[in-house]
């Protein structure tokens, strides 16, 4: 494409090396001699840690956003299968927070048999489909008894499509499923006797 155009240009690309994956900031442009267009020159710059730190800014004003609206807030690096979740999260399950690399499997024992399906393809829709990531699912507290929570999440693709990092927050909503619960009772209780008075009649 470069030397179809015949100008230079610039810019990131990600190689895999025995240290790892780097990223580059490359320039590649058209070598010429009085025939025209004979090859390219390159120049590379490793820029790994300038981009790391980069995006270590914008997860950092992801997490406070997240945090400024309430609820738990946890992240998750998608690459490295690694989960963190406010200590606040695991504290109100009667739990010590796990590390880091155990987040994500304790949170499956504890998660309802009946949601942890649903709860791993919504994350398999939002991070391969982009549907947004919205759930309630229900896990069990210490003490044996369930709790319902409320969580969404918003995940970051690089250039590629892959999704490398996802963050959201978690709300407690027992209260008011509870609350839901004991309204549809009184309903369905007002309604039975409503039937037996019109039936009286």
């Amino acid at each position: 494409e470069i030397m179809r155009l015949e100008q230079p240009q610039t810019f990131e690309e990600q190689i895999d090396t025995a240290g790892g994956p780097r990223t580059f900031l490359t320039t590649k442009g058209p070598m010429r001699d009085e025939h025209g267009v004979v090859g390219l020159f390159g120049i590379a710059r490793d820029i790994t840690e300038r981009v790391r730190a980069r995006q270590q800014l914008v997860f950092s004003e992801q997490r406070f956003r997240l945090a400024a609206a309430g609820g738990h807030v946890w992240d998750w690096d998608v690459v490295g299968q690694v989960a963190e979740s406010q200590t606040s999260f695991w504290q109100f399950l009667g739990h010590e927070p796990p590390a880091d690399a155990d987040a994500l499997r304790l949170l499956q024992e504890l998660m309802h048999p009946e949601d942890r399906e649903l709860w791993q393809a919504a994350l398999h829709a939002h991070i391969v489909g982009r549907v947004p990531y919205e759930l309630e699912f229900r896990a069990r507290h210490r003490n044996g008894h369930w709790r319902w929570f409320r969580t969404q999440g918003q995940a970051m693709w690089d250039d590629a499509g892959r999704a490398t990092y996802m963050a959201g927050t978690t709300f407690d909503d027992t209260d008011g499923r509870r609350a839901g619960d004991a309204l549809r009772r009184t309903q369905a209780e007002l309604c039975c006797l409503t039937r037996q008075l019109m039936e009286q009649e």
